[in-house]
């Protein structure tokens, strides 16, 4: 599985992978668990806005360690292309990640009528930011600036943004814990092999084997008894 940086500047414990899956997806969750470094005892963020007008709702989802300061949490996208299948992005056009605060973002209808696209409020300098909108959808997504904002001094667009019920995600939250036990109950080792992992499983297995045969060897001996001299 190739992996590249979501954004070479930005610090995280994990590679995101940076192209589309082309196989259809069928659950989202197994499928972030499976493609990205989740640690134990970490928060898994998911929302399920219909971002693409198709219907079908499309999943949004994030974990605890990704994360970009102030700018919050990469999330990557699962668009719906049909009941129960997905396909995932994880990158906008321009090649920069899917970014916003959980309590910086809302949602509104787009003009052409076709889903809806998120509004996320980006923190600057000085108490300023900047208002920018994702439209995400048809395998793929862009970021548009639309306004400066002070949060100071127009604390009522601010708050009709963000604070609004009415425009606001539903965000649900999991213990990655209870996730992987649901998902890989055995273990996801094997899921992420790389060849230094592979020389660590063939050498393990070897050295296991010889430990094996040397107490059968041994509780074989025991067995026969001392050898009688003739």
């Amino acid at each position: 599985m190739k992996f590249s940086l979501a954004l070479s500047f930005v610090r995280l414990p994990v590679l995101l992978n940076a192209a589309e899956t082309v196989a259809p997806i069928t659950d989202p969750v197994r499928d972030f668990l499976a493609s990205f470094e989740v640690k134990h005892n970490r928060t898994v963020v998911h929302s399920s806005p219909d971002l693409n007008g198709d219907g079908i709702p499309d999943v949004l989802i994030t974990c605890s360690d990704f994360a970009n300061g102030r700018q919050g949490n990469i999330w990557v996208y699962y668009e719906s292309t049909g009941p129960g299948t997905f396909r995932r992005i994880d990158e906008l056009s321009e090649g920069v990640p899917i970014e916003f605060h959980q309590k910086a973002v809302s949602f509104r209808p787009r003009r052409d009528g076709k889903g809806v696209e998120l509004v996320r409020y980006s923190p600057g300098g000085a108490g300023e930011g900047t208002l920018t909108v994702f439209r995400l959808g048809n395998g793929g997504g862009t970021e548009a600036k639309l306004d400066e904002l002070r949060p100071r001094d127009d604390p009522g667009r601010y708050s009709s943004l963000f604070e609004t019920p009415k425009t606001q995600l539903a965000f649900a939250e999991e213990e990655s814990n209870v996730l992987l036990a649901r998902y890989y109950p055995m273990g996801r080792w094997f899921l992420h092999m790389t060849p230094m992992k592979w020389a660590i499983a063939i050498i393990g297995g070897l050295a296991l084997l010889v430990v094996l045969l040397s107490i059968v060897r041994v509780f074989m001996g025991l067995r026969r008894g001392p050898a009688v001299p003739r």
